[in-house]
């Protein structure tokens, strides 16, 4: 917000200099970014002079004259140079004083014609004030030739300060006038204006029938107004200096009020009214043709003002070009009105329009003075414009309930860590303006109507804290008791497992949380993804269900630029739909948030070397990594063969715990997708949910016997259809329930042979290699029976038959 010093000071000016007021709210909160100057200070001295005569140089320099010009009591009647056509005899004007040795006056030398001058008439462009329209700034007669222009024009400080989006109160004059009075402990001035009664009985009806758009209506007609008259250069002034430009006398009253008091409002053409007028929300497909030239049409969740023919200004932002004012406007008509924030929030930004009075509304304006605005604009457009007043139409529909907020004493000590007093708050909360009573250390406090910002305790401390002064808060660093938690041993952390996976060479990457739906419907098969409301991009509109999409489009990313090998992994969230899950405080309703973990690896095993031959990443080799993120929970995993739309069919399988809980997948990527993606061999991608990973089993101490291993091997025929782990799992179940079993201690498949001249049997061979151990030598009748136990095991169970 951007203010001229001398305005706010003229409501409150406490005793101190333009940079210590500076520096006072800004450690109040309100951050003053820079003070600059209305007008061009000079190095040079600049002066008033007249003119008495001109002196024209030569036929081709009919623009440039030497003047004689009457500067008072610096140079007396002296000469000058003037580059100005329009320049006569008796104008009062600008002269930059210029010494015989500078730049400037070399520059005439030569077409001074031996005169010696003392300066330069100034043009309005080099002085930076008045009227550049006609590129002469004129003084008028009342000043004395000789004036110090720095003194002349009166050159006022202007304050640009940073306000937070919740200090809606700060946005006008008066309101940064009541926080440098408790700030400097000043008394305030507001600004006076006389009333103005009525005297025509003219009224417009006013309906408001919509809930929650506007609570307090305020309107007036006046007649025979002058909109033809300019606007007093007192108001003008202080417009620009607020980086407001003049446009008419009528539109120019209407923004001086609302940069001074806060609160806008809007005038329309009484006579572009058609019936009464209809406060409601628009409805769909209508349109309306704004004062700035848009056209544009509207939904069913703006609000509207509207006469018998349609909207005719959209609430709070903008009115129409066809009822706006204009210099042959006679009779007005004068709005006031609150606006719930809520609904005007963000309109403007959604049509693309720019508003000072959507600005303030969509924060908060004080909502008990649109009866008295209504009669202050009354005020100074009669005062200024003339004109006949009729009676207010005043409407309310809902006035906002700001409910007391309790502060105990005791809290906000805590919060500041500072030991203040009663006292010292109750002096703060009289000079915010706060109704406060207080009791046993808490005070109950009535918020004021123009402060939107003030809705729990912590508000009220922040206020404390502010007139307390920041600066006079002590720095103390906290004292806390350093206490050592035990940590579970059986709990990992997910950065536990980033450095796991970059030991096993992977290197992370982070994705979007949003990807296109066609991803969602190729990898995944989902075909009802979480859509993004507000998407960033039509190619990111959903919420992923899985990460392997993402670690994919990396893939392929670095294999469009030349690379051979890659090897990445990326840890994070999930969406799903679930409606089992309930709101707390990491959940929102129906959406199931997993932390998953998701690798890929594609291209060679290792790097090109001499001392190795070039093998292609495989599924074992994944496998393999898999297995060591479970640590000595792996044994409880299984592979078993699955179906997951991003994964080969007949290489992949799913990761089961336990026996009955899926926590992942694993497998080559769809032969599709890589074709489609220009791949030329598949990648190996895996994706395991987190927190399946983060419980581990501790380790425990076992005795382990000193006595030599003993190995046996056994080759069975069995069925094509028979998956190793089926025989795995009936020989560890027989380990478990057979004494004589237990001195199996591991096995495994070190040979699969298939008879091409025996496919009508339609079987395999396979050879597994038992380790057997015991406390004691094991003999050869024991290694036997445990031999024979198992064939027998598998030939019931899985009808083979053992290959001689």
């Amino acid at each position: 917000m951007q203010f001229p010093e001398s305005w706010l000071r003229s409501i409150v000016n406490p005793d101190i200099t333009s940079n210590d007021l500076a520096e006072k709210l800004t450690m109040a909160g309100l951050e003053v970014e820079y003070i600059s100057y209305s007008a061009s200070t000079f190095s040079n001295k600049v002066i008033s002079v007249k003119i008495l005569e001109l002196i024209v140089l030569s036929e081709g320099n009919d623009d440039c004259y030497i003047c004689t010009v009457d500067s008072g009591s610096s140079h007396g009647i002296c000469y000058a140079i003037c580059h100005i056509s329009s320049v006569r005899s008796g104008m009062i004007l600008p002269m930059f004083c210029i010494d015989p040795d500078s730049s400037i006056f070399n520059k005439y030398k030569s077409l001074s014609l031996g005169i010696t001058f003392n300066g330069v008439i100034c043009s309005s462009e080099e002085v930076g004030i008045l009227d550049s329209a006609k590129n002469l700034p004129i003084l008028n007669e009342s000043f004395i030739p000789g004036m110090d222009l720095n003194d002349l024009l009166n050159i006022d400080n202007i304050f640009t300060i940073k306000l937070t989006p919740n200090r809606a109160d700060c946005l006008s004059i008066v309101g940064l006038a009541r926080e440098v009075s408790a700030i400097t402990d000043t008394k305030i001035n507001l600004p006076e204006y006389k009333s103005v009664s009525e005297s025509i009985n003219d009224f417009l009806p006013v309906n408001i029938s919509s809930n929650g758009l506007c609570g307090h209506y305020s309107g007036r007609i006046i007649r025979n107004v002058n909109a033809n008259v300019l606007t007093p250069t007192w108001i003008k002034s202080r417009l620009e200096n607020s980086g407001q430009k003049s446009i008419s006398v009528l539109v120019d009253i209407s923004n001086y009020l609302m940069l001074e008091f806060g609160i806008p409002s809007h005038i329309y053409d009484l006579d572009s009214i058609k019936g009464s007028l209809n406060v409601r929300w628009s409805n769909n497909r209508e349109s309306i043709s704004l004062i700035d030239g848009k056209n544009i049409i509207l939904d069913e969740k703006i609000g509207v003002v509207s006469d018998n023919n349609g909207p005719i200004c959209l609430a709070g932002i903008m009115g129409s070009k066809k009822t706006s004012v204009c210099i042959e406007t006679k009779n007005i008509f004068l709005e006031s009105a609150f606006w719930f924030p809520n609904a005007i929030l963000g309109k403007s930004r959604l049509y693309k329009i720019n508003s000072e009075s959507a600005y303030r509304f969509e924060r908060g304006v004080d909502y008990s003075k649109t009866l008295d605005f209504i009669n202050i604009l009354t005020s100074l457009i009669v005062e200024i414009c003339g004109g006949i007043v009729g009676p207010v139409s005043n409407v309310i529909k809902e006035i906002p309930n700001k409910n007391p907020i309790k502060m105990r004493l005791s809290r906000c000590r805590k919060v500041l860590g500072i030991d203040i007093s009663s006292e010292d708050v109750n002096c703060i909360f009289t000079k915010l303006g706060f109704h406060f009573k207080e009791f046993n250390e808490i005070f109950t406090v009535d918020s004021p109507t123009y402060r939107f910002d003030i809705s729990i305790e912590e508000d009220l401390i922040e206020e404390v804290a502010r007139m307390y002064g920041y600066e006079n808060i002590p720095i103390s660093p906290p004292l806390t008791n350093i206490k050592m938690l035990p940590v579970s041993e059986e709990k990992l952390n997910r950065h536990y497992f980033s450095h796991l996976m970059v030991d096993r060479g992977y290197q992370e990457v982070i994705n979007y949380s949003f990807v296109d739906a066609e991803w969602e419907r190729v990898y995944c098969n989902n075909l009802d993804p979480i859509k993004i409301l507000n998407p960033i991009s039509s190619h990111l509109s959903v919420m992923r269900s899985s990460l392997i999409a993402g670690i994919v489009n990396n893939i392929i990313h670095n294999a469009n630029r030349q690379l051979t090998r890659a090897r990445v992994f990326e840890m994070g969230r999930v969406f799903i739909k679930d409606e089992s899950v309930v709101d707390n405080h990491e959940d929102i309703s129906g959406i199931r948030q997993s932390f998953f973990l998701s690798g890929a690896a594609w291209g060679s095993v290792v790097e090109d070397q001499w001392g190795l031959k070039k093998r292609l990443v495989d599924f074992y080799d994944v496998k393999s990594d898999i297995e060591s993120l479970f640590g000595n929970t792996y044994l409880d995993i299984k592979f078993k063969k699955c179906f997951h739309n991003a994964l080969h069919p007949g290489r992949s399988a799913s990761l089961v715990l336990n026996d009955n809980k899926v926590v992942g997948w694993i497998g080559e990527i769809n032969p599709k997708i890589t074709s489609d993606s220009g791949l030329l061999t598949p990648p190996i991608v895996f994706e395991i949910d987190l927190k399946y990973l983060m419980e581990r089993n501790l380790p425990c101490f076992k005795q382990y016997s000193k006595q030599p291993i003993v190995t046996r091997d056994l080759s069975i025929w069995l069925d094509f259809d028979i998956e190793f782990q089926s025989i795995k799992d009936a020989i560890n179940l027989l380990i478990k329930s057979d004494d004589n079993i237990s001195i199996v201690k591991d096995f495994i498949v070190f040979d699969i042979w298939n008879d091409i001249n025996n496919s009508i049997k339609k079987q395999k061979s396979i050879t597994m290699r038992f380790y057997m151990q015991d406390v004691f030598t094991l003999d050869e009748a024991r290694i036997s029976l445990c031999m024979s136990l198992i064939l027998n095991e598998l030939i019931k169970v899985f009808n083979v038959s053992q290959r001689v």
